[in-house]
């Protein structure tokens, strides 16, 4: 970090007031830190797990994505949320923060960081515990589902209704209690591209989520392009 505040400063407008700031800027910019990225739109997240294409897992084989919901977490509450000025290096538990909009993106794509701790017993950051449970699947024509079972779908995804008609739902292992534990979506690899498309008409897209000439020429670059040469 502190090569990156060094060397950041001939390209911002403001420098960041707190370490949690900085740490803020340098995780929206790629650089890897403590925090984990999170969003308020459920939309958003689903972008970013299918944008980069297809890749390889471990085995060879083509990667799922997936998206995370937290449910029983309220940002808002002092157990959870980091106060402005807390010290991200002295952390014994995981903490939520709203960054303020030091820049376009964040503002763009709603974001919120969890910030995790270190342990040094397990040589590693803190993580959550994880419960599978939901496989998304695009449709090219609606599925035919009642207004009941499209609300119930909505109040568990968070994913608008009109957007559930073209998505079939698997839910796998749902636990009684998934409430209590981030919720796995499952994106199946060769959904990406349907997906893709399906969030562009509703306007979420590389230009909308980075509001620059360089999100702008991606998204041209992928709209006129990419689409086509595949």
């Amino acid at each position: 970090m502190h090569e990156f505040k060094k060397s950041s400063i001939a390209y911002i407008q403001r420098d960041p007031e707190t370490e949690l700031e900085w740490l803020s800027l340098a995780q929206h910019h790629g650089l890897p830190t403590r925090l984990l990225d999170w969003t308020e739109s459920p939309l958003v997240a689903l972008w970013f797990s299918v944008w980069e294409g297809i890749q390889k897992a471990a085995d060879g084989k083509p990667a799922d994505g997936c998206v995370w919901i937290l449910f029983n977490v309220d940002p808002e509450d002092s157990a959870y949320s980091a106060n402005p000025r807390t010290d991200p290096y002295a952390l014994d538990r995981i903490v939520f923060f709203r960054p303020p909009s030091i820049g376009p993106r964040i503002v763009s794509q709603f974001g919120w960081f969890s910030v995790h701790p270190y342990s040094d017993e397990q040589h590693s950051f803190v993580s959550f515990n994880k419960s599978i449970a939901l496989v998304l699947t695009q449709r090219t024509r609606p599925i035919n589902r009642s207004k009941e079972e499209l609300l119930r779908l909505s109040e568990l995804t968070g994913y608008p209704q009109e957007l559930l008609k073209y998505l079939e739902v698997k839910i796998e292992n749902l636990a009684s209690n998934y409430k209590e534990l981030p919720l796995k979506i499952l994106i199946p690899s060769g959904q990406f591209e349907n997906i893709r498309i399906l969030l562009d008409e509703l306007g979420i897209n590389q230009q909308t989520l980075f509001p620059d000439l360089d999100g702008l020429t991606d998204h041209l670059k992928w709209k006129f392009l990419d689409r086509h040469l595949r």
